[in-house]
């Protein structure tokens, strides 16, 4: 018994069988790198529709409004300009209330205007022409930073100088109308 004990130990150890106690795998873990990039994203909020002027009249003088906020959420930094639609009789455009007799921005603007351009500032700064072909012109800011969830309100104001010179209408109105860019490439 001894040998046939012996001979099947030689003959299980040449096919490779041990004798050892063999246990399958219960558990295991692995690993996966998840990546991505986030897409820029800037949603702009003009102010509405701004007709103090013309319900309560400019009168001589300097004639400012109140702010008008501009609400930007942006993902990365962006900047702000205000172009008027206002344009001279070269295309350039110039900042000035213009004579409007049809209510539709951009036509019906006759090449009557105010005898002073439209002024603009951020709410802390100084009045300057809303001249968008000038250096700057009409730029509230660039590279502004990152805004929160609720987004960033940045305010400007208007101010008409009227002078004895600037008729007043028997029809139509003075008009202009700001166009508010925002970029996140500025």
């Amino acid at each position: 018994m001894k040998k046939l004990t012996l001979f099947f130990l030689v003959v299980a150890l040449s096919l490779g069988v041990g004798l050892a106690v063999v246990y399958a795998a219960t558990s295991g873990s692995g690993t996966q790198d998840i990546t991505g990039n986030i897409t820029g994203t800037l949603t702009i909020t003009a102010p509405s529709a701004f007709s103090t002027w013309e319900t309560s009249k400019m009168t001589i003088g300097d004639n400012e409004s109140a702010n008008q906020g501009i609400l930007v959420c942006s993902n990365t930094t962006y900047g702000i300009k205000i172009r008027p639609d206002s344009v001279d009789i070269h295309g350039v455009y110039d900042g000035y209330m213009r004579q409007d007799t049809t209510g539709t921005p951009g036509s019906g603007y006759t090449t009557t205007h105010l005898q002073n351009a439209l002024q603009w500032k951020e709410e802390s700064g100084s009045y300057a022409a809303l001249d968008y072909n000038a250096t700057n012109g009409g730029e509230v800011g660039t590279g502004l930073a990152v805004t929160p969830d609720a987004g960033t309100t940045t305010n400007v104001k208007f101010k008409q100088a009227i002078n004895y010179g600037d008729e007043v209408l028997a029809s139509g109105k003075w008009k202009l109308v700001a166009t508010y860019l925002a970029d996140q490439s500025w």
